[in-house]
């Protein structure tokens, strides 16, 4: 699949606008967290031993990786609701399978059929197949389409952020041993004082928050759910709970199916931001 240029061409010109500005701001963040790692690696401390040298290509490639995957995401088509155009119309309800299925959705401001899992995002005034939530940082929606994306740009920057952090860490304890007291230049006190010290917090802050936001969108992939689909469920099985109801994971075919159906169907393609091969059955164990 040939990614699109424009994934959310309803939105507004200030939203166009406010959503280049998130992706120049944390392109920018990330390059400079990564070259003042790359450039600490390069001028250790006097009298230091500098760390091995594989670590500089090993940083530079986790964030390719990261940018690759953040604007694969961003220019990739979430997914148009014509995807779902072989399911069924008449799927059950998915919490209460023994009630009669509920009547066919409508999209008003898209005056189209809205099929299960298809939800209308205001941000971008379109319908998104597997519609997971709108991404401010990608200025896109997260769908079936770009998920993939989306989880590699969570894995590739948790692991850049960590291994900045670690580098980082090395070069603040290195420079305030007892032994160092200046740098040769001018250029080395800026980065020692200035821009390794917020490289570090920012790298600290990336790889928690990040990484957090990882593990739960694969626990989610992991239950080929999405996160507005476990907020609807979440409060509908509470409301139900009195009636004995038990938590009923509709889409929910094993781990490896999931997977498949998040990241691909080859599994070697799992790790690189390049389309994964045919997705598994986006229907129901009611829709078969």
């Amino acid at each position: 699949m040939l990614p699109s240029p424009h994934p959310c061409p309803l939105q507004s010109r200030a939203a166009r606008w406010e959503g280049r500005l998130y992706l120049f701001f944390v392109t920018l963040l990330t390059l400079l967290t990564s070259l003042t790692a790359v450039y600490t690696l390069y001028h250790p401390p006097p009298r230091h031993p500098p760390l091995p040298t594989y670590h500089v290509p090993l940083q530079l490639s986790l964030v390719f990786l990261s940018l690759l995957s953040f604007f694969c995401c961003h220019f990739t088509h979430p997914g148009p609701p014509s995807l779902w155009s072989d399911l069924r119309p008449d799927l059950p309800h998915p919490l209460y399978p023994s009630q009669p299925p509920p009547a066919p959705r409508y999209c008003l401001p898209c005056s189209a059929p809205k099929p299960a899992r298809v939800h209308h995002c205001r941000t971008c005034n379109a319908c998104i197949l597997r519609f997971d939530h709108h991404c401010v940082w990608l200025a896109t929606c997260i769908g079936q389409r770009n998920l993939k994306f989306f989880l590699l740009f969570l894995l590739y920057t948790t692991l850049a952020a960590t291994h900045a952090t670690y580098v980082l860490l090395c070069f603040m304890r290195a420079i305030h041993q007892p032994h160092v007291h200046h740098f040769s230049t001018p250029r080395d006190v800026l980065a020692g004082a200035v821009a390794a010290p917020i490289s570090l917090a920012v790298s600290v802050c990336a790889a928690f928050g990040v990484s957090c936001q990882l593990a739960w969108s694969m626990w989610l992939a992991a239950r080929n759910e999405t996160t507005l689909e476990h907020l609807v469920r979440t409060t509908e099985n509470r409301a139900d709970a009195d009636r004995g109801g038990k938590e009923l994971l509709v889409y929910d075919r094993g781990l490896v199916s999931n997977l498949m159906h998040a990241l691909g169907g080859n599994p070697l393609l799992w790790l690189l931001p390049v389309y994964g091969g045919r997705e598994g059955s986006l229907k129901g164990r009611w829709g078969d």
